[in-house]
């Protein structure tokens, strides 16, 4: 027996990143590492409880790696590392999972330290369906 048509979920909308705008906070890493710096955690761990409190909130890491010679897809998968270790962290800390969202761009450097995990705080819109 054929089930009725379920109408699709909608998928939730991600909010872009401004290309001006400045991160919450910048975790640095040492060229190969991909585990969260013991220095960062204290920092993590209040951004964690400002989005555990604020359910209109979400957060985006944009992780990067530099590129040893011509090692892009190697800086690629170390960026990739980086930013499902500090999802994963912030997870454990009590985040909601469907709250991070993460981008990998390898050494796709736009300034700044090139080994490193940028955490974006975004406002959703509260009014919207």
């Amino acid at each position: 027996m054929e089930s009725p048509a379920q109408p699709a979920a909608k998928a939730a909308e991600v909010p872009k990143v401004s290309n001006d705008a400045k991160p919450a906070l910048r975790i640095t890493f040492k060229s190969t590492e991909t585990t969260v710096p013991l220095t960062m955690k204290e920092e993590i761990n209040t951004l964690a409880k400002r989005l555990i409190q604020n359910n209109n909130e979400r957060v985006t890491l944009i992780a990067y790696a530099a590129a040893i010679g011509d090692q892009v897809s190697t800086a690629r998968r170390i960026s990739l590392s980086r930013a499902l270790s500090v999802r994963a962290y912030l997870i454990d800390a009590g985040v909601n999972n469907l709250r991070i969202n993460v981008q990998a761009e390898g050494d796709k450097n736009t300034g700044g330290d090139p080994d490193r995990v940028d955490m974006f705080i975004q406002t959703l819109d509260s009014s919207a369906p």
